[in-house]
């Protein structure tokens, strides 16, 4: 009974674990697309 609560926690927390990591990677994505951006509305100033 213990040990299958214990296995349990221990998925349930990897899954948090992937979660958070996937969250994390997809602000990564939107912050380096909007950084990108960024950059080119500078870059183009910068011309102009």
């Amino acid at each position: 009974m213990i040990h299958t609560a214990h296995v349990h926690h221990r998925i349930h927390k990897y899954q948090m674990k992937s979660l958070y990591r996937t969250m994390q990677e997809a602000s990564e994505s939107e912050n380096r697309s909007r950084n990108s951006w960024l950059c080119f509305k500078v870059k183009a100033a910068a011309v102009l």
